[in-house]
């Protein structure tokens, strides 16, 4: 991904993600936030309803 990335320069790079979990990317590329870590999406009235989403260093979505 990396690799790709400087091949190509794009001027925009779309990550795909749950649409509630906006505001949460907004700590990507903060100083304190190393990877692994990982979003927690939940339903609030039936908090069984559960979606996890990991990333690390390697992941290409981290990566872009």
């Amino acid at each position: 991904m990396l690799t790709a990335l400087d091949r190509l320069q794009p001027e925009v790079v779309l990550v795909e993600a749950p649409a509630d979990t906006e505001r949460a990317l907004d700590w990507i590329g903060h100083d304190g936030l190393i990877p692994p870590i990982a979003l927690l999406g939940y339903v609030v009235a039936e908090p069984s309803q559960v979606a996890v989403a990991p990333f690390a260093t390697f992941s290409p979505e981290w990566q872009a």
